[in-house]
Formats: structure tokens, sequence, C-alpha cells
């Protein structure tokens, strides 16, 4: 199972991910993504953090910030040092969420070549990603195209739908042994 939820923002994608695996009694590995104030001029930062587990808002784990003005920019060097070490793992993994990928990637390359080893690998993955069209580029459009991956639109009125398929996938990912 490999799956990336996608949709408009505030629809529930990462809420939906965040009930299934609770339900599933499933502690993740892999990452999210939280945004705080704090950005220049009223902006957002935005943080990788780990999947399951404590919280930090540091410059080592700040990967972009957000403009008032709809501008940003990304911080490649921490996904590629950050971002690679929340999807490095001494064990197999139950779950690896990838909460989100989008364009704040494009020029992170080791992050992009872990991401795609791991799709490419055993582990199941539920994930957030950006709409192709918002995020266009060969990173995504890999992502997306992947012969293992399932690409599933997030709305208000299929979410609920959604996250029992969500929780059937996973339960039989688990019933599996993986």
């Amino acid at each position: 199972m490999k799956t990336f939820l996608y949709g408009r923002k505030n629809t529930g994608k990462s809420t939906l991910i965040d009930e299934a695996v609770q339900r599933c009694g499933i502690v993740p590995d892999g990452f999210r993504t939280i945004s705080r104030p704090g950005g220049r001029d009223g902006g957002l930062n935005l943080y990788l953090q780990p999947a399951s587990g404590p919280v930090a808002f540091t410059p080592q784990n700040k990967v972009a910030v957000y403009w008032p003005d709809g501008s940003w920019e990304s911080c490649p060097e921490v996904f590629d040092t950050e971002g690679v070490r929340l999807l490095t793992f001494t064990r197999m993994p139950r779950l690896v969420v990838m909460d989100e990928l989008g364009f704040m990637e494009k020029d992170a390359v080791r992050f992009q070549e872990r991401v795609m080893e791991i799709l490419g690998g055993p582990c199941p993955v539920l994930g957030v990603i950006k709409p192709a069209a918002k995020a266009p580029g060969l990173f995504i459009e890999r992502v997306y195209t992947h012969p293992g991956v399932t690409v599933l639109e997030v709305t208000e009125k299929n979410r609920d739908d959604r996250l029992l398929d969500v929780m059937a996938a996973l339960m039989r990912q688990v019933s599996r042994g993986v």
C-alpha cells in the first residue's frame, strides 16, 4: 500500500491520516509538516516534524517560509538533511507517513531520491501530495506515476468514505505482517 491523498486546502487530508493511524493502532515513521507564525513580515515558517513523537521548531528543521503576499522560499538543504533523516529507519516501519510532498522539495535531490527508494520498497506509505497541476515538475510527476502508488482525491463530501478506505487498506497491510 502506497497511498497519497490530495485535495483542496482544509479538506481534512492530514486529519484523515491521523485518524486512520490512531484507529488502526499504528505508530508511524516518516514526517509531517507543521506551520507556525514567525516568518518575516507576518509570514509562516514551515517545519518538518517526526510522524510520531516530540516536535521541535528550530532552524535545523525549518524547510520554508511563506510570506503574506503568497511568495515563498524553501530550504532544500533541510529537506536533504532532516528530511532524509526522518525517512531513514533502523527497522522496517509498519507505516511511513509523508505529509506532505509538493513543490518545496524541487531542489532537494537527496530527499527526492530517498522518497523514491521508499516508494520502490516494501514499506507501506500513507501521505499527502499537492495536486500535480499545483506542483508541476519531475519529482511530483514521478510520485504520481510510480507504479505502486495510488492517489486519491479528498473532498468534504467523500472524506469519511476515504477514511474507511484508508483504514481498510492499513488493516490489510497490518494483517500481512508488514
